[in-house]
C-alpha cells in the first residue's frame, strides 16, 4: 500500500488535475495518465445477453461478436498492481508500490447513438463494471478524472488463492483458487490468447460522477509479458451469486478452452481521460 505521504501527494495532485480538467471544453483531455505492472489471473465466463446489459449505464449497449448468439462474456480478474505511478505535465507522482485489485469488466460496450448525439454509436470499448481495491491512492486517481467504479476491499492471496472481503460490510465478494498449469498445448494456448488479445478493446469507457463520458486506453506490453494457462475455481458472494445464477463457478485453462483462464505478468500504460465523443 502506499505511504501516507504518497496518498496525500496522490490526493493532491487528483484534485489539482481534476479540478483543471472539470472545467476545460469537451473534446480535450486530462493531464494524468498512469503506468505500472498487472500480475492476475482471469477468464472469461459467457452470460446471457440480458444479465451482462444490466450491468452497464445507461447508455452503454452490447456490442455483437463477444460471445455466441444471445450471450456477452463477463471476464473476472484476480490483481495483483505494482509500482503504479501517475504522471502530469513533468511530475512524477507514485501511487502504489502493491496493491490488490478484483475486477469485473464487460469487452465489447458501445455508447449508443443517443448519447453521442451524431446518429452513430462510439466504440467498441471494455467497460470495468466494479473494481475493489485495498489503496486508497489508487481509488481516488481511478474514480477521478477516469470514473472507474472503484471501491475498497480487503483482499488477501499467496497466488494460489484469492479473497476480497466488502470493506464496509465485511461479506465476501469473490474468493479463488488458481492452479498452475504447464502448457502442454502450446499451439492451442497461444491461438487462443491471439485471439483473445486481438478482440479486446484497449480503450476503456466511464461515467464519471458529473455525467461526463471519459475514454482512456490502457496498452499492455504484450511482447514482453509473460502468459500461462491456469485452472480457476470461484465461489461467489451474494451480488454475483444473482449475476450467474450459482454459489460457486470455474474455468479450465486457455489451453482447453478460447474462453479459458490464463495469468499474464504484463508492464502497463494509460494514457489521460478524454472525452469519447
Amino acid at each position: 500500500m502506499a505511504s501516507s505521504f504518497g496518498t496525500f501527494a496522490t490526493f493532491i495532485l487528483v484534485l489539482i488535475t481534476s479540478q483543471a480538467w472539470a472545467n476545460s471544453p469537451r473534446g480535450s483531455q486530462s493531464d494524468l495518465s498512469l503506468s505500472g505492472n498487472l500480475y492476475v489471473a482471469m477468464a472469461a465466463f459467457e452470460l446471457p445477453n440480458a444479465s451482462v446489459q444490466a450491468l452497464l449505464p445507461q447508455g452503454l449497449e452490447l456490442v455483437d461478436g463477444y460471445g455466441p448468439s444471445g450471450y456477452h462474456a463477463v471476464t473476472l480478474m484476480f490483481g495483483e498492481q505494482g509500482n503504479v505511478h501517475a504522471n502530469s505535465g513533468i511530475l512524477y507522482t507514485p501511487i502504489s508500490k502493491f496493491y490488490l485489485e478484483f475486477t469485473i469488466a464487460v469487452a465489447g460496450v458501445q455508447l449508443s447513438s443517443s448519447v453521442t448525439g451524431t446518429g452513430k454509436p462510439a466504440g467498441p470499448f471494455t467497460h470495468l463494471v466494479k473494481l475493489y481495491l485495498d489503496d486508497w491512492g489508487a481509488i481516488w486517481v481511478g474514480r477521478w478524472p477516469f470514473g472507474y467504479n472503484k471501491f475498497y476491499g480487503d483482499t488477501t492471496t499467496d497466488r494460489l488463492s484469492y479473497t476480497t472481503l466488502d470493506a464496509q460490510t465485511g461479506e465476501t465478494v469473490v474468493s479463488a483458487t488458481i492452479a498452475n498449469k504447464s502448457i502442454w498445448n502450446q499451439p492451442t494456448f497461444y491461438q487462443n490468447l491471439t485471439n483473445l488479445i486481438a478482440g479486446f478493446p484497449t480503450v476503456y469507457v466511464a461515467k464519471r460522477a458529473d455525467g461526463r463520458w471519459v475514454c482512456s486506453q490502457i496498452i499492455f506490453s504484450v511482447d514482453k509479458a509473460e502468459f500461462s494457462p491456469v485452472q480457476l475455481n470461484i465461489n461467489l458472494g451474494a451480488d454475483l451469486q444473482k449475476l450467474f445464477g450459482s454459489k460457486s463457478i470455474s474455468a479450465p485453462g486457455l489451453d482447453e478452452s478460447p474462453v479459458g483462464a490464463f495469468r499474464m505478468n504484463s508492464q502497463w500504460q494509460g494514457s489521460p481521460a478524454t472525452d469519447c465523443y
